[in-house]
C-alpha cells in the first residue's frame, strides 16, 4: 500500500511539474518594421508584459538573465549598432551587491539596418529572455521572428 502512494505521489508531481513549465508564457511578442528613409529601416521589437512580470535588460550584470536578441546573417542588409532598448527601471540588490535592471509593462526596442539591396527579403532572429514575478522566473525562453 506504501508504494502505491509513492507511485501516485510521484505521477502527481511529475504531471504538476511538466504542466508548469508547458505554460505559454505571459509575454507577448510583436514585430514590424518603420522605413526611416531609402536606406534605413528600423526594426520595432515589442514586448507586452502582464502587470507584475518583468524581463531584463541587455545591460543586467547580475545573476538575471540579460535579454539577448540574435539577427542570422545577411548580404541584404548590415545591422547599425546594436539593439536599443528604452530606460530601465533599476534595483539595487544590497545581497548581491549589484543593481537588477529591467522593464515591466510594454517594451519596444530598436534595431536600425542599412539596407543593401532592392529585391525583398525577411530579417531573421531570435529573441532570448527569461520573465519573472514577484520573485520567481520561468524557464529561459526563445522566440523566433522573421
Amino acid at each position: 500500500m506504501k508504494n502505491v502512494k509513492r507511485i501516485s505521489l510521484l505521477v502527481l508531481a511529475i504531471l504538476f511539474i511538466s504542466n508548469v513549465f508547458a505554460q505559454q508564457s505571459p509575454a507577448k511578442w510583436s514585430f514590424t518594421t518603420k522605413q526611416v528613409n531609402d536606406s534605413i529601416t528600423d526594426l520595432v521589437l515589442n514586448c507586452k508584459l502582464p502587470s507584475g512580470w518583468h524581463i531584463y535588460s541587455q545591460r543586467t550584470k547580475g545573476t538575471e538573465l540579460p535579454i539577448e536578441f540574435k539577427f542570422k546573417k545577411s548580404n541584404a542588409y548590415q545591422r547599425m549598432g546594436g539593439v536599443k532598448e528604452p530606460r530601465y527601471l533599476a534595483l539595487y540588490d544590497k545581497y548581491a551587491k549589484d543593481t537588477t535592471r529591467y522593464f515591466q509593462g510594454n517594451v519596444v526596442f530598436h534595431q536600425k539596418i542599412n539596407v543593401k539591396t532592392d529585391k525583398d527579403f525577411k530579417v531573421n532572429g531570435t529573441v532570448t529572455f527569461q520573465l519573472c514575478e514577484k520573485g520567481s522566473c520561468i524557464p529561459p525562453e526563445d522566440v523566433n521572428y522573421s
